[in-house]
């Protein structure tokens, strides 16, 4: 339970300086012009400032009134009465001690220690004046200045003598004199032993030493002393409190609350209201305690304990707008307690608001960091927020100050588990698993991070220990079961347990959800769809089912209606990952990388922890030549989840296609991890390969064949292997036999077409291709005829082969880019110029595309050629092709230092690149930097391997020497 951090009832005796400001509004209504004119010309002329001043006031009746509303409680109507009164003669010394007397009931201190010295100046009667101003310092928590100032005097009655010595004792207690106290009471006992503050005095003394019996019967002697003195209820209250007996302490605290005028709240009336309140919260009787805190907050709206305990309130009824209006009111006067900045932190997250959750919480990690509940709830804040690393260290604090708490270490590991650390999720996730065995729901979650990282038999075999599993309790773990099937390739038990879901919840969408994709694994797309639409009919605004019938249409070549579904539902979600994705996907079947590469930029903005997004965008820069960004998403990726072989996979081709010197670890983790899958062995193959091993590369790629025989890209490899080896043959045989395993792909035949160029038989290679073309479902077999007619000298025929294509295929931008270089090179730069554009006419923004164009417009002198080149930068800024592209332009244009800056950068992301080393060296040059250039030159000329500008690079580094 949260609670003001006050102790104890007593502790609320002293220390809260309330002020009460009132103000009088007086209202003229006026009868007659003539009457509001005269009272307007009266009161300039006399300059008077109130009625009574111009009617004055019968001092004696107003004082006698003031005393009666005095004794009948009406303490409100006194105050005004004696404000009338010192309104028509403020020099009335016993008007100004009783209206001091009213503040200090009422709690407004600072009036009535202003009060008590004017009525001192006005001669009142030292003796009460002093007892009297000693009360309010004490109150006040003046302690010094009353034992400064408060003297008895022999002038003084008894009773006010024993009061000041009493006062004086209360002083010397609250500063823990109390050898001092007990000679003050001595003295006081000695003149007048009933008096009030002796008593009170004489009773704190007894607490001190825990008499508590002995306090409780001088207690009572006072009460039937002074039966109107709320002080000494408080003391009894605070007595059973220290007891333990709840309810002497709430019968006590509701006797003081009686002793209150009926129509308002003195300030004892208001400590006993609190804590009778937080009495009541403690026992439970939340009802009773809203009725008494309502009303203190009627009368001390501001007060910061009755505010916190209404936010409390507040929080049990979930009545969150309540709660922030009061915890607001609390920091606005106590802007560090630590229990109202927990609460509010809580009810923000409650509400959602993770932003204000997470600057409350950390405020209060901050006045109280051995807090461990608020560091653990910034924790989760923070999970929700998609801030795992500040969760993690938020949660680890926690998990070192609070030992072996299976919680705590479950949310350190699906934090990771988010963060993209799943190793150490799961690791966590298994050691609060240890520690808490019969915790069904951190085994759920631990059979979900097995699920999520691709190990889907422990997923099972942990759920199988869940005890819910035959109750409705356990439908998520049935779930999880389910999908940990799907992932093992179990389809019909995965159905089974489909169907049975969804028998038992008929109603909701997701068993229907899951039915259909374990429909779907199982290659029955009919049902999956019924499936599907059965969870729409369901949940109209079910999100899920609208993203599986969509990626069903894309399965089933429906490219429209996914695409029409995909947007439907960003309409409502604009930022939902799978649906953004999704539309990528549909724009790289379209050839609209550019489009799909900032949907999934996108989503990896908003989502930190999309893994399938930077999957994605890996392999676009794969296909797309920019070997530098495919690493960097490829990582990414990686580093969200390093145990799903998909992710190595797609990390291992960055790696190997971009020749990066870390290639061989990356490979090395990808046999390691996956020694069964062709696939690895056929990265390991092209990475041997890249490093002029021959040899290791046949080798592995004869391990990859041996696992799958069949191995589409590795009998394409190891035929081409057969061609570097010279063995033509054997290349042939290998592409016999991928036409008769994969009939309905031209692979096999555009291999023999290689070998048969090879030969140096473009006849033969014309005749196969010619069997190829009914085969072809892309331009592939287009694009390769145009090269074998290229071959044969008959460019024209080439360039109708591919025209011929495309006018049947129209959107299919491979070819036209095809046709564009073919006219480039041969070389008719207008008629490239116009097939470029013409490809930027279908897609506007393909920045490859562009990057060709600015090259022939620099070379046909016409305007825009860098203008291009910095848009296509613009467009992939990180792009080294386009960078060096757009740095070659600036340096052909005279613009060195720009140039330079530009082809720097490129050669930073392409340091394998050689035609970009090039350029660089050449940019180096037209600086006079020539020792720079001289030494990129040398690096990339050494080992005689080829590349396009190697001519021109010999040339420059002899001019150089």
């Amino acid at each position: 339970m949260l609670s003001w951090n006050s102790g104890c009832v007593f502790n609320n005796l002293y220390g809260w300086n309330l002020t009460i400001n009132r103000v009088t509004n007086l209202m003229f209504e006026s009868i007659s012009s003539r009457i509001t004119t005269l009272i307007v010309t009266l009161l300039i002329s006399v300059s008077l400032s109130s009625c009574d001043a111009l009617f004055g006031v019968d001092e004696e009746q107003a004082m006698a009134d003031a005393k009666q509303y005095v004794a009948e409680k009406k303490l409100n109507a006194a105050v005004v009465e004696l404000k009338n009164l010192l309104q028509s003669n403020p020099a009335n010394a016993e008007a100004r001690y009783l209206l001091s007397r009213l503040s200090l009931q009422l709690g407004d201190l600072e009036s009535a220690e202003k009060e008590i010295r004017r009525a001192i100046e006005a001669g009142w009667d030292e003796g009460l004046s002093t007892a009297h101003r000693a009360e309010i310092l004490l109150r006040m928590g003046n302690f010094e200045e009353l034992l400064a100032e408060a003297f008895a005097t022999d002038a003084y009655t008894a009773e006010v003598r024993a009061d000041i010595y009493g006062l004086r004792a209360a002083a010397h207690i609250s500063e823990q004199r109390n050898s001092a106290a007990l000679t003050e009471l001595e003295r006081g006992e000695q003149i007048e032993a009933g008096s009030s503050w002796i008593l009170h005095s004489r009773v704190r003394m007894l607490m001190l030493d825990e008499a508590w019996d002995q306090a409780l019967a001088r207690l009572a002697e006072a009460r039937e002393m002074h039966p109107e003195n709320q002080d000494f209820l408080l003391l009894e209250a605070t007595i059973h409190e220290r007891k333990g007996d709840r309810e002497a302490v709430i019968a006590a605290l509701q006797k003081a609350l009686e002793l209150d005028p009926p129509k308002i709240m003195t300030v004892r009336g208001r400590n006993a209201a609190l804590s009778l309140v937080q009495n009541l919260i403690s026992t439970g009787d939340t009802e009773q305690a809203a009725t008494v805190l309502k009303k203190v907050l009627r009368n001390f709206s501001r007060d910061p304990v009755a505010n916190y305990y209404g936010g409390l309130l507040a929080y049990e009824r979930e009545e969150f707008d309540a709660v922030i209006e009061h915890i607001t009111r609390v920091l606005a006067a106590v802007s560090d307690h630590r229990e109202s900045l927990l609460l509010l932190g809580n009810t923000y997250f409650r509400t959602g608001d993770f932003e204000q959750a997470a600057y409350h919480l950390e405020r209060a990690t901050v006045v109280a960091p051995d807090n461990m509940s608020a560091q653990a709830l910034l924790g989760q804040t923070y999970m929700a927020m998609g801030e795992y690393s500040s969760a993690d260290e938020r949660l680890t604090l926690v998990s070192r100050k609070v030992k072996d708490d299976p919680g705590i270490s479950a949310l350190i590991g699906i934090s990771r588990m988010r963060g993209g650390d799943s190793r150490s999720g799961i690791t966590e996730l298994e050691r609060a698993n240890d520690m808490n065995p019969g915790n069904d729901s951190i085994r759920e979650e631990l059979a979900r991070a097995y699920i999520m990282s691709g190990e889907a038999d422990r997923a099972i075999n942990k759920l199988k220990e869940d005890t819910r599993l035959e109750t409705s309790a356990g439908n998520r773990s049935k779930a999880l079961l389910l999908l940990a099937n799907l992932q093992t390739g179990d389809y019909e038990t995965a159905m089974q347990q489909a169907r049975e879901l969804s028998e038992e919840l008929p109603e909701l969408a997701l068993p229907h959800n899951l039915l259909g994709t374990a429909h779907e694994a199982g290659g029955n797309f009919v049902a999956a769809r019924e499936s599907y639409e059965r969870a729409k009919s369901l949940d109209d605004t079910d999100s899920l089912s609208t993203l599986n019938l969509a990626r069903l249409d894309l399965v089933e070549g429906k490219v429209e209606s996914a695409e029409q579904r995909f947007s439907s539902l960003l309409e409502t979600y604009p930022d939902n990952p799978s649906a953004q994705i999704g539309l990528a996907r549909i724009d790289l079947i379209r050839g609209d990388a550019s489009s799909a590469i900032s949907r999934l930029q996108r989503v990896t903005k908003t989502d930190e922890s999309n893994v399938e997004s930077r999957t994605i965008l890996a392999t676009v820069f794969i296909r797309g030549r920019d070997p530098a960004r495919a690493i960097e998403y490829a990582d990414e990726a990686y580093r969200l989840n390093q145990r799903d072989v998909q992710i190595l996979a797609v990390r291992t081709a960055a790696y190997v296609n971009a020749e990066h010197e870390r290639a061989g670890d990356v490979m090395q983790e990808m046999l390691e991890s996956a020694p069964d899958l062709p696939f690895s062995h056929y990265y390991h193959a092209r990475y041997k390969l890249s490093q002029g091993d021959r040899a290791g590369s046949r080798v592995a790629l004869e391990k990859a064949l041996k696992l799958e025989p069949e191995y589409h890209d590795a009998l394409l490899a190891m035929a081409n292997m057969e061609r570097l080896d010279g063995d033509l043959d054997g290349a042939l045989s290998y592409a016999y036999l991928l036409q008769e395993k994969h009939p309905q792909r031209t692979s096999g035949y555009l291999l023999e077409v290689n070998v048969q160029l090879e030969k140096r038989e473009a006849e033969a290679a014309l005749a196969v291709l010619k069997k190829a073309e009914p085969l072809a479902v892309t331009g592939d077999v287009a694009i390769k005829l145009n090269e074998v007619y290229q071959s044969l000298g008959d460019q024209q025929a080439g360039i109708a082969v591919l025209e011929d294509w495309i006018e049947k295929n129209p959107e299919d931008l491979q070819a036209r880019f095809s046709l564009a270089v073919s006219l480039m090179v041969m070389p008719d730069y207008p008629a490239a110029i116009e097939a470029y554009e013409a490809i930027l006419d279908i897609q506007p923004n393909l920045p490859v595309v562009m990057n060709d164009l600015a090259w022939l417009y620099n070379e046909t002198g016409r305007t825009g050629g860098v203008e291009m080149a910095r848009r296509a930068h613009q467009m992939v800024p990180e792009n080294a092709a386009i960078q060096d592209t757009y740095g070659w332009l600036l340096i052909q244009t005279g613009r060195i230092e720009n140039g330079l800056v530009m082809l720097e950068a490129a050669a930073r992301k392409a340091p394998q690149q050689r035609d970009i080393q090039f350029h660089y060296a050449y940019a180096l040059d037209k600086d006079g930097q020539k020792d720079k250039a001289r030494e990129i030159l040398d690096r990339i000329l050494a080992d005689g391997r080829p590349f396009t500008e190697r001519k021109q690079a010999q040339q420059l580094a002899a001019s150089l020497k």
